[in-house]
């Protein structure tokens, strides 16, 4: 017998295979925790700001509440909602919005509303419709940064004259 038929094989190291793997785990570990504390810290904020203005006199009502989005967005699916102002000078309803936070950069905040906004002001019931509804706010701190209104077909009608108030298609 012959020295290479009795010696062991070398055994092939795996390293190169698991080490990637163990990094990959332990980034989606990570962020996974980092998403569950962001979701956690934005629906304790959105209770928080809920609170500060029942506190004020404003009148909320909100249905349920989801979190959603993971792994990539975060959003609170809210339902149900109502508003009056502290005075009760107008008040608006909508089935359904969400509230979107950005998980790289949280203080950049988008609120869309893909159903109507029923309001009323002065007495005069209104309803605010688009295709595409969005509001977004940046914050620096606690200081407004940046704040836009997007919307595509957008109109405001004026229930009682049933007629539009306001109305832009494009």
């Amino acid at each position: 017998m012959s020295d290479s038929e009795t010696a062991p094989k070398p055994r092939h190291r795996r390293l190169g295979l698991i080490i990637p793997w163990a990094i990959f785990a332990a980034l989606l570990l990570a962020w996974t925790i980092y998403w569950f504390a962001l979701a956690h810290a934005v629906r304790t904020q959105f209770d928080a700001v809920i609170a500060a203005q029942r506190a004020q006199g404003a009148e909320i009502s909100i249905g349920e509440v989801k979190t959603r989005g993971y792994p990539l967005q975060l959003a609170l699916d809210i339902s149900g909602a109502s508003y009056q102002a502290p005075g009760g000078s107008w008040r608006a309803a909508t089935p359904n919005f969400l509230i979107h936070v950005n998980p790289t950069n949280p203080s950049h905040v988008i609120a869309t509303f893909p159903e109507v906004i029923d309001g009323v002001r002065d007495g005069r019931a209104h309803r605010i419709s688009a295709e595409a509804l969005r509001v977004s706010v940046r914050m620096k701190g606690t200081a407004l940064a940046q704040a836009g209104v997007e919307a595509h077909a957008f109109n405001i009608f004026d229930v009682a004259d049933n007629a539009p108030d306001y109305d832009i298609e494009d």
